[in-house]
């Protein structure tokens, strides 16, 4: 194993005063960092048991762009999505010849081939109750009802898009079965039993049709409150520990929310599974484990300040930070993933202030109805956690100057990739807009670099007040639907933003970057120091343009998965129609570090949206990467 060792000195001067705080990060001990955040999830608007009025919802045009986005983020910042009810999409047909139920799977099939094109993997819960079909079947069990459903499902979508796709799909059981707004068919014990072993034997059925593939299965989605009410998780894992040959699940999955702090998470996790879960149960504690809805606060729905700013973006990151932290020091050892209910489409007049990663804004008198989206910082964050290295140190939790750190590397074998990801943490966000003066001097040494090789930094960041669209939408007095001059104001200041591209000095066998900025709480603040014989960006794929009116497209592409992820811009070329082929870099002078970009031409000019689009990468050493193929509006 190698050894890096980052020291940091940050220095914070207020006002007059001014400490200089000291914290150092030594990258040995090294361990493989999974990608274990990158889920989300949603639930849509009643009613939810209509296969035709969840099919509209979930194709329109707002629900689909919402999509894009999520889709957009870099390096599969978000691959997996778990939606509530997506089982109702289906409709009940009749029974064929050997009294087997038979389904239309159209509805389901259009948003899944919307989700497969956009490189997006479902996460499927089995919930729902197609065309209110499963109750009091006498005929048929439970077990008989969902073994059969469920294998149908996987037949037909591993032939509609094969094995290799589907392997990348999740599956789980009932949504929290124990709340009666989720339990629909009001399921004692026992028929909750037989549900979850008919899923399990739908799985193993197609597993074994289908080069005996093991889909493994999350479950049971609960709260785990009380043993009273919560009768039915906590009687499923009694049933596991017993025989945990015989458990239908693979991983035990579960829900922890949070009160505003991301520390309240953690806790919360170990004190459900250290305190309650192992001690009753001890033979789960082999088991993997997933917090399927980690987020900061319940209810997405209610209006919270901190959900508009970068608040959020620090609180989520944040969590992110501390589950490693559990990971690394094995007091999670068993941790597979959490998620974040997050994909949620905002309403007025809360439309940045919900539980979401966008903001929407819709102009309802026009047909189509106009949809506009605009980023919010916690998105940019987790495009800035996309680009963290496959193998991590301890995290840096310095209460003394307040902050929250995390160091990734590359493989030892590769050309150097180090990033770190510096976070306030939550009680300096009480103080906000406070202007601080951050100095970072960094050296990493017992790194053994190449000496022909050049080294180069950059240094992203989200700052509250500055990154934060939503204070602009203030100063512009909220309206319901900003104008295009407005909009146009708000994406400029969408992050992260480049606070610089730093020279690395080398000396021996170290090498030092420093930096300072004048910059506000709260903030996360992102650093890449990249080596040159890292490849150029990758080519484009999937360019796709999406309409918003007559004079607004979006495009969205996807890029190469890559663990030293050194490309810092996007540039997109425009070539008008009638224009003769004339390239325009309609990017020139704009950061843009994510997978999507919004066009929207100034209505005093003559150029329009019509015309040849492509696009490329350009790392930290502005080396060009291949165009995209060309695609026309």
């Amino acid at each position: 194993m190698f050894k890096i060792t980052v020291l940091c000195a940050l220095m914070y001067s207020v006002a007059s005063s001014a400490d200089r705080l000291h914290f150092e990060v030594e990258l040995k001990n090294v361990k493989k960092l999974s990608r274990f955040w990158t889920n989300t999830g949603f639930c849509p608007p009643a009613p939810t048991d209509d296969s035709s009025s969840l099919a509209e919802f979930f194709l329109s045009e707002k629900s689909m762009l919402n999509l894009e986005y999520i889709s957009a983020l870099p390096n599969n910042g978000l691959k997996s999505v778990r939606i509530h009810w997506l089982i109702n999409l289906i409709k009940f047909v009749g029974l064929d010849d050997h009294h087997g139920f038979q389904y239309d799977f159209t509805n389901l099939d259009k948003v899944l081939d919307r989700l497969t094109e956009m490189r997006l993997y479902p996460v499927i819960e089995f919930m729902g109750n197609p065309s209110n079909r499963f109750f009091n079947q006498k005929n048929f069990s439970q077990t008989h009802l969902w073994r059969d459903l469920v294998y149908q499902m996987l037949s037909r979508y591993i032939q509609r898009y094969g094995l290799s796709s589907i392997k990348k799909w999740k599956f789980e059981t009932w949504n929290e079965p124990d709340l009666r707004q989720y339990n629909t068919l009001n399921y004692t014990l026992v028929d909750y039993e037989d549900y979850i072993h008919g899923v399990r034997e739908g799985l193993d059925n197609a597993s074994v049709t289908y080069n005996n593939h093991r889909f493994l299965l999350y479950g049971p989605a609960g709260l785990f409150k009380n043993t009273e009410t919560h009768h039915l998780c906590w009687g499923i894992i009694d049933k596991c520990n017993s025989n945990l040959s015989l458990c239908p699940f693979d991983l035990i999955s579960y829900h922890r929310k949070g009160e505003g702090k991301a520390a309240d998470i953690t806790d919360a996790t170990l004190d459900l599974l250290l305190n309650n879960i192992y001690v009753k149960f001890p033979n789960l504690k082999t088991m993997k484990i997933s917090n399927s809805e980690a987020d900061p606060t319940t209810g997405w729905s209610k209006p919270l300040p901190m959900n508009a700013d970068v608040r959020y973006a620090v609180t989520l990151v944040n969590i992110v930070l501390l589950h490693w932290n559990a990971k690394y020091h094995n007091i999670l050892p068993t941790l597979d993933s959490i998620s974040h209910d997050n994909a949620f489409i905002s309403y007025h007049p809360y439309e940045f202030y919900q539980r979401t990663l966008l903001a929407l804004f819709q102009l309802n008198n026009t047909n189509p109805i106009e949809t506009q989206f605009i980023e919010k910082p916690v998105y940019a964050a987790i495009g800035m956690l996309g680009n963290l290295g496959a193998f991590a140190g301890d995290l840096n939790n310095n209460s003394e100057n307040g902050t929250m750190a995390l160091w990734t590397v590359s493989h030892p074998n590769e050309s150097l990739f180090l990033c770190g990801i510096i976070a306030a943490e939550s009680k300096l966000m009480n103080d906000r807009w406070k202007v601080v003066d951050v100095n970072v001097a960094m050296i990493v040494t017992d790194y053994k670099y190449d000496d022909a090789e050049k080294y180069v930094g950059l240094i992203e960041y989200l700052e509250g007040n500055v990154t934060d669209p939503v204070s602009l939408w203030k100063s512009f007095g909220k309206p319901s639907y900003p104008n295009a001059a407005e909009r146009q104001i708000m994406r400029k200041s969408q992050g992260p933003h480049i606070l610089k591209t730093a020279s690395i000095h080398r000396n021996n066998s170290h090498l030092s970057l420093h930096f300072n900025a004048i910059i506000q709480q709260p903030w996360i603040i992102s650093i890449r120091i990249c080596g040159e014989h890292q490849p150029k960006p990758s080519q484009p794929k999937n360019l796709r343009i999406r309409k918003v009116n007559d004079n607004e497209v979006v495009l969205f592409w996807k890029e190469k998965f890559t663990k030293s992820r050194c490309t810092k811009n996007f540039e997109i070329f425009f070539s008008p129609e009638n224009w003769n082929k004339k390239w325009i870099n309609l990017t020139a002078k704009q950061h843009v570090p994510f997978l999507s970009y919004h066009f929207a031409p100034d209505v005093n000019k003559s150029i329009t949206v019509r015309g040849q689009y492509k696009v490329r990468g350009v790392d930290v050493f502005d080396r060009k990467g291949k165009f995209s193929s060309i695609e026309i509006f």
